[in-house]
């Protein structure tokens, strides 16, 4: 697999997801192998989904070497955001983590883009 491949499957997510009612999309291909991908992704219902993932393939393994999935509603508060930026080592899975919309930080494994369009589905009717 080659970077420009893992982007293909970016775009056809976000393409394919049902809540999009608009994104613009921003790569950085450094190599054959690693890329940059910056997302500002505009839901049905005004919210906002902000994507940046640095991704290194190695054979058909992906690493995402830096990711955030920030979540906003249309005012522009917070949801939810994962990350794994190194700033909080005393959690299990440091440094994956999720910020809440209350301000708690709670332990995270790291998810996929799929998983937080899932959970954003899942939640989209309450937001």
């Amino acid at each position: 697999m080659y970077i420009s491949d893992y982007f293909l499957k970016v775009y056809k997510l976000i393409n394919d997801f049902t809540l999009t009612a608009n994104y613009n999309i921003e790569t950085d291909i450094r190599s054959s192998k690693i890329g940059f991908i910056k997302i500002a992704l505009f839901l049905r219902n005004e919210s906002v989904l902000y994507i940046r993932e640095f991704i290194s393939i190695y054979g058909n393994e992906i690493d995402r070497l830096m990711y955030v999935y920030q979540y906003l509603d249309k005012s522009g508060n917070l949801i939810f955001r994962y990350d794994n930026t190194e700033h909080f080592p005393q959690l299990n899975n440091y440094p994956h983590h999720k910020h809440l919309n209350n301000g708690n930080v709670i332990e995270s494994n790291a998810p996929l883009l799929e998983d937080v369009l899932f959970e954003i589905e899942m939640n989209f009717e309450t937001i």
